[in-house]
């Protein structure tokens, strides 16, 4: 996918540096003037392609895929602890629907990042996303709390109602036989 994206690009250099050859009209005779062409770009890899290259490649594993992923990312991590490594690994802790997410980590290994002027923007974006993310799901959590206390008090007060209107209904029963 890569290749073909550098190709692509490659081609509209390419032809965005052509002249084109002049308009012949009847009177004109036509002369042929050699074509110019762009040399073909570079392959430029900064760590931030890196990574994004490596996101792409794991977003799409299947679950066993990602666990094996994730061992090998903590152990490479453990091993050798490069902003690479602890950038992969964030990513990984941060992936839904893992067993092994783990958000305040991620959180902990991106703001622990060595200074890299390439890559701070990126830690720095995704260490605020995954902020918000957890604060989202905290607040999602003490409302579903809340919910369940108000249905339990909600249960209470109806049962409530529920007794004083069966003695009520005893009471009258008892005054009009």
């Amino acid at each position: 996918m890569k290749s073909i994206l550098i190709l692509f690009t490659a081609s509209l250099l390419i032809t965005a540096c052509t002249t084109p050859a002049p308009i012949v009209t009847p009177q004109t005779p036509v002369t042929k003037e050699p074509m110019h062409v762009c040399p073909p770009p570079t392959a430029v890899t900064t760590p931030l392609n890196d990574i994004m290259a490596y996101y792409q490649s794991i977003s799409h594993l299947p679950k066993s895929a990602l666990d094996s992923e994730f061992q090998r990312v903590s152990t490479e991590f453990s091993q050798h602890p490069s902003d690479n490594n602890r950038i992969q690994e964030a990513l990984l802790l941060s992936l839904p629907g893992t067993d092994f997410r783990n958000i305040p980590l991620s959180i902990t290994l991106l703001n622990e990042h060595a200074s890299n002027a390439e890559l701070d923007a990126f830690t720095n974006l995704m260490s605020t996303l995954l902020v918000d993310n957890q604060q989202a799901n905290d607040t999602v959590k003490d409302l579903t709390q809340a919910l369940k206390n108000e249905k339990k008090h909600s249960l209470i007060l109806q049962n409530k109602i529920d007794a004083i209107k069966a003695m009520e209904r005893h009471l009258i029963l008892h005054d009009h036989p």
